[in-house]
């Protein structure tokens, strides 16, 4: 075999070399074609259907969420406003019955608790309130509490005013 000259190997490499990039760009062009099919495949598939109707149906999930924490937001701020009312009421009331109280210990009968002291303290009067409020006959709390019936109904009778 005769030597081969230099430029000769040149030339065969080239050659060499350029086959090889078209064996690249077809086979690259084979792999496009592939993908693109596998894309189409895909797109037509069942699993990619499926992935959309999930993908709708949590959209349509995080709206539905999303209203209701709009609906509970302005639920609490009218609730907000009514518990302010409400503590405004009862700041009132409390200083009403402050007012009622201060006035009820300036009409005091007798201010140096002289006379005759009440028979029935404030306990029992509120024992037989609650034993009369639950239905006991005027005769049985007497006898339980030891007072008179006169006595024990004059006090029903306060409850009722």
């Amino acid at each position: 075999m005769a030597k081969e000259t230099m430029k000769a190997k040149i030339e065969w490499l080239e050659h060499e070399n350029a086959e090889y990039i078209q064996l690249n760009l077809r086979l690259n062009q084979e792999i496009a074609d592939m993908q693109e099919k596998a894309d189409l495949a895909f797109i037509k598939s069942n699993h990619q259907i499926q992935l959309e109707q999930k993908l709708a149906f949590q959209t349509k999930k995080a709206e539905t969420y999303e209203s209701r924490l709009n609906f509970e937001k302005e639920k609490s701020a009218a609730r907000i406003a009514k518990i302010e009312e409400l503590d405004a009421k009862n700041k009132r009331l409390k200083d009403e019955i402050i007012r009622l109280n201060e006035k009820a210990d300036k009409n005091t009968h007798n201010v140096r608790n002289a006379g005759r002291k009440p028979k029935v303290s404030e306990k029992q009067i509120v024992e037989i309130q609650m034993m009369r409020d639950k239905g006991m006959m005027i005769q049985v709390i007497a006898k339980e509490v030891g007072l008179s019936y006169g006595l024990v109904q004059k006090y029903c009778k306060i409850i009722k005013n």
